[in-house]
C-alpha cells in the first residue's frame, strides 16, 4: 500500500512540473551579446541561446557558413521601418552548418528586415581556429519570424523637384545642341 502512495505522490510532482510551466532544459532563456561580451571568459566554451535579426549576407564555405546576428534594439524594427534611433547595433558572428544556415532566407538590409532566429550552440571568446574571433558555433539555427520587405515610398515633393530639373537639364541640352548647329557668324 505504501509503495502505491509513493508512486501517486511522484507522479502528481510531475504532472505538476508539467502543469506549472516549468521550462525544460533545452528551452533555456536567450542570452545578450552584451552579456556574452562582458563576460566572455565566463561564457567560453558554455552551450547558449542566442536570438536576432539575421543581417548581411550569408558566406558558405564549404560545409560550414557563416552569418551574422543581431539582438540590438533595430531587430524587431529597423529604422527604415519606422523605428527611432535607440543606440547602437550589436550582434554576435555565427558559425553553423550550412544546412543550418540555410533556413535563414532573408537577412536585414536597408530594403529588409531580416528572418529573426534562435541559436543554438557553443560560445566561444577567442576562436583560435578562427584568427581569435568571438563566435558562436552554431548547432541548430530555428526562424522564430520571417523577415519582410520594407517599403521606401518616394515623397511627391522629391518627385516634383526631379520633374523641375529634368525639364531644366533638357532645356539647357537643347539650348546647348541649337547653338552648335547654327552655322557660325
Amino acid at each position: 500500500m505504501a509503495r502505491w502512495s509513493i508512486i501517486r505522490v511522484v507522479g502528481a510532482a510531475l504532472c505538476l512540473l508539467l502543469v506549472s510551466g516549468a521550462t525544460p532544459a533545452h528551452a533555456a532563456a536567450a542570452i545578450s551579446s552584451s552579456e556574452l561580451v562582458e563576460e566572455a571568459e565566463q561564457w567560453d566554451g558554455e552551450r547558449v541561446v542566442f536570438e536576432g535579426e539575421a543581417i548581411g549576407d550569408v558566406m558558405v564555405r564549404g560545409e560550414q557558413a557563416w552569418l551574422h546576428v543581431n539582438d540590438d534594439a533595430y531587430a524587431e524594427l529597423p529604422i527604415p521601418a519606422g523605428a527611432s534611433p535607440q543606440g547602437y547595433n550589436s550582434g554576435h558572428a555565427v558559425l553553423a552548418p550550412a544546412v543550418e544556415a540555410q533556413r535563414v532566407t532573408t537577412f536585414g538590409s536597408y530594403r529588409a528586415r531580416g528572418d529573426i532566429v534562435r541559436v543554438t550552440g557553443i560560445f566561444r571568446a577567442a576562436d583560435p581556429r578562427h584568427g581569435g574571433d568571438m563566435l558562436i558555433e552554431a548547432e541548430r539555427i530555428e526562424v522564430l519570424e520571417q523577415g519582410f520587405v520594407i517599403e521606401h515610398a518616394v515623397p511627391r515633393w522629391k518627385l516634383a523637384l526631379l520633374a523641375v530639373f529634368a525639364t531644366l537639364a533638357g532645356g539647357v541640352y537643347v539650348g546647348y545642341r541649337h547653338r552648335m548647329s547654327a552655322p557660325p557668324r
